[in-house]
């Protein structure tokens, strides 16, 4: 329309679309107003347990404040980690604590199909990075994949989306989804208390493709971290079979232990 603004035309037809279709926040069910987060309302998601510093600079897990100690550092390994320390993972960096509204994003992109969540988390994710990885340039960035018949069930990767988003927003190079497979079907981690039982069913299910990964530094993308033994499968195949140099990961949310006593 002549002498209508894009920005304008853009309001009336949100307006429209507020008006024939209205939607509402996944969390509390008041109305969205925006396009911005078409899941949740601002106050919901501003309201997510995000992870901030101080954290570990291992695992990502947020851990309290030093007391007493004058200036306490923003990254410091935790315990866990000055102990056991990942033998292949280098470092994870995680946006939220999985509970409340990010626990409900995850579950709505995964289960829920809402596909469009994964720009919302895949740039929540990318903040992070950019807060938190010091200036991070991965050669390559490779989401966690899906054994082909999930695939065909869920008609997606959770994962792969918020590969793209986080590799888009962060300035790299476009995911790799092609050189670490999932090579035979696993039963769902969410479904398993015990860690070693969650370790012993995804060890052998992934493998490369081929020598791309040698000397590189690979970021792994995936939606949830738990006890870690998904990535630390796939990172120990990337560095053992792989050859890779160094691998990292990044994940929209992960478990805390305790976290609603701190």
């Amino acid at each position: 329309m002549a002498g209508v603004s894009r920005e304008a035309l853009d309001s009336w037809v949100l307006a429209l679309k507020n008006w024939l279709l209205p939607i509402y926040c996944k969390r509390c069910g008041d109305r969205l107003l925006t396009e911005e987060n078409g899941f949740f309302c601002a106050s919901c998601w501003a309201g997510a347990p995000w992870i901030e510093p101080p954290l570990c600079d291992r695992c990502g897990r947020p851990h309290f404040e030093m007391v007493g100690l004058g200036y306490a550092p923003e990254y410091y390994p935790c315990a866990d980690c000055r102990e056991r320390p990942s033998p292949y993972l280098d470092r994870v960096f995680a946006s939220a604590v999985y509970d409340e509204v990010a626990s409900d994003a995850v579950k709505l992109l995964k289960f829920g199909r809402r596909v469009k969540l994964a720009a919302v988390m895949g740039s929540a994710m990318a903040g992070t990075l950019r807060r938190d990885s010091a200036g991070l340039r991965p050669d390559t960035i490779v989401p966690v994949p899906l054994y082909r018949t999930r695939y065909r069930e869920r008609g997606f990767n959770q994962s792969a989306l918020l590969a793209e988003t986080v590799a888009a927003e962060c300035g790299f190079g476009p995911p790799d989804m092609t050189g670490l497979a999932r090579i035979r079907p696993t039963r769902a981690q969410s479904g398993i208390r015990d860690p070693r039982e969650r370790r012993d069913n995804v060890r052998g299910a992934f493998a490369v493709a081929d020598d791309r990964f040698r000397g590189k530094a690979v970021l792994l993308v995936d939606d949830v971290m738990t006890t870690g033994g998904t990535l630390e499968e796939c990172a120990r195949v990337l560095k053992r079979a792989g050859r890779a140099a160094a691998v990292y990961a990044v994940v929209f949310a992960r478990t805390v232990k305790g976290i609603k006593d701190q």
